[in-house]
């Protein structure tokens, strides 16, 4: 993420009307490029001297820093926490902000009815885990990258956890099932 300030925006009509919106934006370090295809109301949205927080993957381009269709937001919408940043395709048409309402949502939800932790409160104190409820909301909704982290060690835990009764199951079917060759 990088908080800066919109130096201008202009928009460029390309062929088979299709458009590509530029804008610049920098702060006291420096500037670089932000390109939007297909996104003409990117051009609405973003106003000179607007401080906005970008998130997104800078790459060079004709020897110049810039990012290509970035998430974008006004300061003061979202920020002010840590943003999830979710991998997407253009195919799916789903913004990282609408995924971002529907775990909250899905987690809201949940949080009632508790989601069951197979891991028992004596262990997870013992091994300086969260619980599962507190790993998956933080995972998605962290605090602090601390908190993010401790939320990703106890769900990898947990991937680990299954993995390892998956092979110890296969492992005790087998015995029970193949009795090896009689002498």
């Amino acid at each position: 993420m990088v908080l800066v300030k919109v130096r201008n925006v202009r928009r460029v009509p390309l062929r088979n009307r299709r458009s590509m919106v530029t804008a610049m934006v920098g702060d006291a370090t420096g500037s670089f490029g932000l390109t939007f295809f297909n996104q003409p109301w990117r051009e609405r949205q973003l106003k000179t001297d607007q401080e906005i927080a970008v998130f997104g993957k800078p790459e060079r381009f004709r020897g110049k820093l810039q990012m290509t269709n970035p998430l974008v937001d006004i300061v003061g919408n979202r920020t002010g926490r840590i943003v999830p940043i979710y991998p997407q395709s253009e195919k799916s048409n789903v913004t990282t902000w609408e995924l971002t309402g529907w775990v909250e949502n899905a987690l809201e939800r949940a949080a009632p009815r508790t989601i069951s932790d197979p891991l028992p409160a004596a262990q997870r104190e013992r091994l300086g885990f969260v619980s599962r409820n507190a790993a998956l909301s933080k995972i998605h909704f962290p605090d602090s990258i601390v908190d993010k982290e401790r939320a990703r060690e106890r769900l990898s835990f947990d991937e680990l956890l299954r993995v390892q009764l998956v092979l110890v199951g296969r492992k005790k079917a087998f015995e029970r099932d193949n009795t090896g060759l009689k002498h």
